[in-house]
């Protein structure tokens, strides 16, 4: 099973770098240079999970659960902007620095440092200050599961 992975993971990494497959160039380059191929990939993608993934998962699991609903939190708004603003400030997403720290970017090993003191503030302020922000009551819309259901409501 690790061999597996192992090679899942070489497999996953080559694509990601020969692609340059990064969600935050897939978001940025319609806006700022006018190209959608790689948006158009990443729907595609999309298709090609549910085509493959949704089938899987009923033959696996027949009597599958649909998701319950969750509120959408305060704490998931104010993540994602940070998420949002870490992806700008460090010139990719997550997934694209670990492939862009493979080649050698020095940008990218600086995020990646940054992605590792960032977890562990997380794992030292989590139970003592965190906690109830992200697991309490504090929400936005109780019924709302994504922004885009709390924006139209």
């Amino acid at each position: 099973m690790i061999i597996l992975n192992v090679l899942f993971g070489i497999l996953v990494g080559f694509l990601a770098e020969r692609s340059d497959f990064c969600t935050h160039g897939i978001i940025s380059e319609p806006m700022v240079l006018r190209r959608w191929t790689k948006i158009w990939g990443l729907i595609a993608l999309w298709i090609g999970f549910a085509l493959v993934f949704y089938p899987l998962a009923l033959f696996m699991a027949p009597n599958f659960i649909p998701p319950v609903r969750v509120p959408v939190r305060l704490s998931q708004l104010v993540g994602g902007l940070i998420l949002g603003y870490g992806m700008v400030y460090a010139g990719g997403c997550p997934f694209g620095t670990l492939y862009r720290v493979g080649k050698g970017y020095a940008q990218s090993i600086y995020a990646l440092l940054g992605f590792v003191v960032g977890l562990a503030l997380f794992a030292l302020l989590y139970q003592p200050v965190l906690k109830p922000f992200v697991t309490g009551e504090l929400f936005v819309m109780p019924g709302a599961t994504s922004l885009l259901e709390l924006i139209v409501r």
